[in-house]
């Protein structure tokens, strides 16, 4: 704790509230402290500081499964343009990379929506 929140204040609240605080912080990636902290400064019209850094707010083991997904499709995609170069575009060559285009779309969608990236 630093020198600027030196006193402690406590309070009971309801297991919904309890709940509710828990979720939104975790939103803000902030713990329940901060927020409770932050809305009595909002309040009192005080400057509202954070003592700590936001924590990610993206699902971090989703991502990199995202990001693996990604790496074997860029793997495929390398051996389509390989045979493509040997071979020429045929149908075949062509419809796998439809195919991996449109999964290539599908999985930046959800890294997008993982990092909370808007549109």
């Amino acid at each position: 704790m630093t020198k600027e929140f030196s006193e402690t204040v406590a309070t009971k609240v309801s297991s919904a509230t309890s709940d509710a605080l828990a979720a939104r912080a975790a939103e803000l990636g902030v713990t329940r402290g901060e927020l409770v902290r932050c809305a009595i400064q909002a309040l009192l019209g005080e400057p509202v500081r954070r003592s700590q850094p936001a924590a990610p707010s993206f699902d971090v083991v989703e991502l990199r499964r995202l990001m693996a997904e990604l790496g074997r499709q860029g793997s495929l995609l390398n051996q389509i343009a390989r045979a493509m170069n040997v071979s020429g575009a045929t149908p075949a060559a062509r419809a796998s990379l439809t195919a991996i285009e449109a999964e290539y779309r599908r999985v930046l969608e959800a890294i997008r929506i993982a990092l909370r990236v808007p549109e």
